[in-house]
């Protein structure tokens, strides 16, 4: 959504061949061989970019955490007020130091193959979803983990990590069966897709590539059998594709709604119930990246330039029809510890000229000073293709020549991991902690040629200095003075200029109930959602 949102795989053959066959799979998908959403018991989710992987813990993004957190069961859930609850996990306590979390597993569980859960499928899962995400992963304080019996998991922490508790629930930790999951590789294993096992309430049917996953209910879950008797995940081209097939009766549900007409035309249909809430946790910002391998990018100057040179409100007010705010910090304001005292470049015309008349870039005869281009993912037409002709449109009138280059999702993610690009549309998640989902963005420990890592090749001591100590700090006061300045330092070097708040909604076909709507939203099980009798299904 990051958006969070390629998977591991996708990630690791970013330079290699695999890529065109990939595309090839993807362009050669149609929407069909799915459920109809009129079927009884049965629920149609309509998601605008193709599933490529259901193991949340190769990508957290949103195709993988809608059907992957129906397959795989976590620890721990989080409510509407971001507070945790049991799930696998029924307790757990701290040392009185905050460097031991002792949890106790429900009895219960099993996998969809019958396998009991046990400690040790806890502790394989915690150590391989720490060594995927390697130098920024959720996990690092993780020292140690100690299984004293098949229900008991005692982890170690070489210092106090105040957000572990969040990086335990569903968009992050699946719960995988080490029997499955420990042969070979990781990133390369069937059940990755086509093979997936979990504990979750619906178990894996079908997983089409680019084009549907279908599931069923797992009647031995151990919270007791889901509503649902099937869940179909069903891709479409683009939102207005999902939203014809919503209207002819196909699908049921459109999470992370973000097209504004859609929502107001959706909104005034009777048959359709709109609703923003259940994003808090995800934290969505849309930006404009800066590639400082790239000069005159490097020079922060040219960077500041450009802010001054954009209208970030009238994006907001009028691309968007306002129905969204500007974003004036890396951390959306409905993460903690956001602050809005920070540079927030007003637009500036003369003041934009004057800084890149500083750095030496010169008006040439025909006033252009120097080319760039620009990148943005497709899909997103609002917030990112209309943002990226805005840019262009924009950046002329100081004299910048933009080309904007509209590609396939597959290769603007390769652009992005290689760093083939000047400027690009791309939008993150906060994922409920600055920890989670801004710090990869900005620390210098996270350049690596991956998608959604730090592309923007920034690398600034400090910074890196501030996010860890605001990774380990459990004073929340303090917390909030080290993130302050995070925030400050970030909006004055900008590799990154937060645009606006990517809003989202969820259009629901009224007579479906109990969807969850809290913390994490979609992004949770769907155990106790089921149809109204009135609904006839």
């Amino acid at each position: 959504m990051k958006l969070i949102t390629s998977s591991a795989w996708l990630a690791s053959a970013v330079a290699g061949k695999r890529f065109a066959a990939l595309i090839a799979v993807l362009f050669a998908a149609q929407m069909g061989g799915a459920a109809k959403a009129a079927e009884p018991g049965t629920l149609v989710v309509g998601t605008y970019r193709p599933t490529l992987t259901l193991n949340q813990a190769l990508n957290p993004d949103y195709t993988s955490t809608l059907p992957g957190s129906q397959i795989f069961a976590s620890l721990l859930r989080f409510d509407a007020k971001k507070q945790p609850q049991p799930y696998l996990a029924k307790s757990w306590s701290w040392s009185p130091d905050q460097r031991a979390l002792t949890l106790k597993l429900v009895e219960n569980g099993l996998f969809h193959d019958g396998t009991p859960i046990t400690s040790k499928d806890v502790k394989f899962s915690l150590m391989t979803v720490k060594g995927l995400a390697g130098r920024v992963s959720k996990l690092q304080q993780i020292t140690d983990i100690r299984t004293p019996d098949a229900y008991t998991v005692v982890v170690q922490l070489d210092r106090p990590a105040p957000s572990i508790l969040l990086a335990m629930s569903s968009p992050f930790l699946p719960i995988m069966p080490e029997h499955v999951y420990g042969q070979g590789s990781i990133r390369t294993n069937p059940a990755n897709t086509v093979g997936a096992v979990g504990s979750g309430p619906f178990k894996l049917v079908e997983f089409k590539a680019g084009q549907y996953v279908t599931l069923e209910r797992f009647d031995k879950f151990f919270l007791g059998q889901p509503k649902l008797q099937r869940i179909v995940f069903k891709a479409g081209a683009d939102l207005q594709t999902l939203v014809l097939g919503l209207e002819r009766g196909e699908i049921d549900v459109i999470p992370y709604m973000y097209d504004w007409r859609l929502v107001k035309r959706l909104s005034a249909d009777p048959r359709f119930a709109v609703t923003g809430e259940g994003y808090g946790g995800i934290g969505p910002l849309n930006n404009l990246m800066f590639n400082l391998r790239h000069k005159p990018l490097d020079d922060v100057r040219v960077r500041k330039a450009i802010a001054y040179a954009m209208d970030r409100p009238f994006i907001a007010k009028t691309l968007l029809g306002g129905a969204t705010t500007v974003a004036y910090s890396p951390l959306a304001p409905t993460t903690p510890f956001y602050t809005d005292k920070v540079e927030t470049y007003p637009t500036d015309l003369k003041r934009a000229a004057a800084l890149l008349d500083e750095a030496g870039l010169k008006a040439g005869p025909d006033g252009t000073r120097f080319k760039l281009t620009i990148h943005y993912p497709p899909g997103n037409v609002d917030y990112h293709k209309n943002g990226a002709e805005y840019t262009r449109s924009q950046l002329r009138k100081v004299g910048i020549d933009v080309e904007v280059r509209a590609t396939d999702f597959v290769s603007w993610l390769k652009a992005l991991a290689t760093g083939d690009f000047d400027l690009s549309m791309v939008s993150f998640f906060n994922f409920g902690d600055p920890a989670f989902g801004v710090a990869p963005q900005y620390s210098s420990a996270n350049i690596q040629p991956l998608p959604y890592a730090n592309n923007a090749n920034y690398r600034n001591a400090a910074v890196d200095d501030l996010l860890e100590a605001g990774s380990v700090e459990i004073d929340p006061v303090k917390r909030e003075r080290i993130y302050a300045q995070f925030q400050k330092v970030a909006m004055d070097e900008l590799p990154i200029l937060p645009l606006t708040v990517l809003k989202f909604h969820t259009v629901v076909r009224k007579g479906l109930l109990d969807l969850p709507s809290g913390f994490w939203g979609a992004a949770a099980p769907f155990n106790d959602v089921r149809w109204s009798p009135e609904s006839g299904k």
